[in-house]
C-alpha cells in the first residue's frame, strides 16, 4: 500500500513538473520522447508552442543536441531542422541556433537553408523573427524564387537580404547579381546587376536600384532604376522600365558595329522585341546621331525609328 501510493505521489509530481514547465511562460517548450535531463539533450525532438497569442502556430525542431540557458530565456540548438507550421510549408536548417524567447527570435548560423513553398535562400548568418514571420540573411546570400504567375525562375545573389514571409516581399542590398530564367528552355534568360533589389513575389516585380544593368538578348541597359514585370513577357506592354541616365548599347550583326543610345526613360516591350527611349534621346552609331522626342530601337535590327520630326543626322565615317 505504501509503495502504491508513493508511486502514485511520484506520477502526480511528475505530471505536475511537466504541466509548471509547459505554463511557465506564453511560449512553452516540451521535449519528446519526455526526457527530465532538459539542460542536455541528444538527438532531441522539440516542440515550440505559441500558447497565448498563436494558439495554431508550432515550430518542430530536431536538433543533435540541445541545450537550455539563462534560466529557460535561451534554448542551443547544434545541427537543428526546423519545420516551420506557420507560414506552411516552411523549413530552415544550419549548423547551429538559438531560440531567444524574450526577442522571440532565432538567430541561426553556418551553411543555412530556409525554405517556404517556392522560394530558398541560403546563407551563413541569419536571424528569424517568429512573429512578424520575416528572416534577415547575411553573408554570401543566395536566394531562388519561382514566380507564381510565370512560373519564371529568378536567381538572386547578394551580400544581405530581408524577406517577408507573409507579404512575399524581398529587399536585397549589396553587389546583386541575378538573372531571370524562363519556363521554356529556348527562351533566353535575362541577367541583371545593381546595389539593392527589391521583389514583390505576389505582383512579379523586380526593381532594381542604383549602378543597375540589365542585359538581355543583344540590349546591354545600364541606368540608375529599373523595374521588371515578369508577368509581361509575352504581352503588348511594358516588360523592362528604365529611369535616369539610360545608356544602352547593342551589337548590330549585319553590318557589324556598336549602337550606343542615351535618354532619361527607356520602355522595353519585350513581346515586340523594341526599346522605346524618350526625355531627350539619341543614338550614336560611330560619327552618325540620330536625334529626337521619341526613338524606337528594335532588337536584331538596325532601323530606327523617330517619331516628331525633331531628329538630325549627322552622316559620317564609321
Amino acid at each position: 500500500m505504501t509503495y502504491l501510493f508513493k508511486l502514485i505521489l511520484l506520477c502526480f509530481f511528475l505530471i505536475a513538473s511537466s504541466v509548471y514547465l509547459m505554463k511557465w511562460s506564453s511560449n512553452y517548450i516540451g521535449f519528446r520522447p519526455g526526457s527530465l535531463n532538459i539542460k542536455s539533450i541528444q538527438y532531441a525532438e522539440l516542440v515550440v508552442v505559441y500558447a497565448q497569442k498563436f494558439p495554431d502556430q508550432k515550430t518542430i525542431t530536431k536538433a543533435y543536441y540541445a541545450e537550455i540557458k539563462n534560466d529557460f530565456q535561451v534554448f542551443d540548438f547544434v545541427n537543428p531542422d526546423f519545420t516551420l507550421v506557420s507560414p506552411q510549408d516552411g523549413s530552415m536548417t544550419a549548423r547551429r541556433a538559438k531560440f531567444l524567447k524574450e526577442k522571440n527570435e532565432l538567430v541561426l548560423t553556418g551553411s543555412i537553408v530556409a525554405k517556404y513553398k517556392n522560394f530558398e535562400t541560403k546563407c551563413e548568418a541569419a536571424i528569424y523573427l517568429l512573429k512578424k514571420e520575416f528572416l534577415v540573411c547575411n553573408e554570401n546570400v543566395v536566394s531562388t524564387a519561382i514566380d507564381e504567375k510565370t512560373k519564371d525562375t529568378v536567381i538572386i545573389n547578394s551580400e544581405k537580404s530581408n524577406g517577408d514571409f507573409k507579404t512575399k516581399y524581398s529587399l536585397y542590398e549589396g553587389n546583386i547579381r541575378g538573372e531571370i530564367i524562363r519556363k521554356l528552355p529556348l527562351e533566353p534568360k535575362t541577367n541583371f546587376f545593381s546595389d539593392s533589389m527589391e521583389f514583390e513575389g505576389l505582383n512579379s516585380k523586380i526593381f532594381l536600384h542604383d549602378n543597375v544593368r540589365v542585359i538581355h538578348k543583344d540590349f546591354d541597359v545600364k541606368s540608375r532604376e529599373a523595374m521588371i514585370e515578369l508577368e509581361n513577357y509575352n504581352k503588348d506592354v511594358k516588360y523592362f522600365t528604365f529611369e535616369n541616365d539610360v545608356f544602352l548599347e547593342q551589337k548590330i550583326k549585319e553590318p557589324p558595329y556598336l549602337r550606343k543610345a542615351y535618354a532619361e526613360k527607356m520602355v522595353g516591350i519585350r513581346s515586340e522585341g523594341k526599346a522605346i527611349l524618350t526625355g531627350a534621346p539619341r543614338v550614336v552609331q560611330g560619327r552618325d546621331i540620330v536625334q529626337g522626342n521619341m526613338i524606337t530601337l528594335r532588337q536584331g535590327a538596325s532601323l530606327i525609328e523617330v517619331n516628331d520630326a525633331v531628329s538630325s543626322i549627322i552622316y559620317g565615317d564609321r
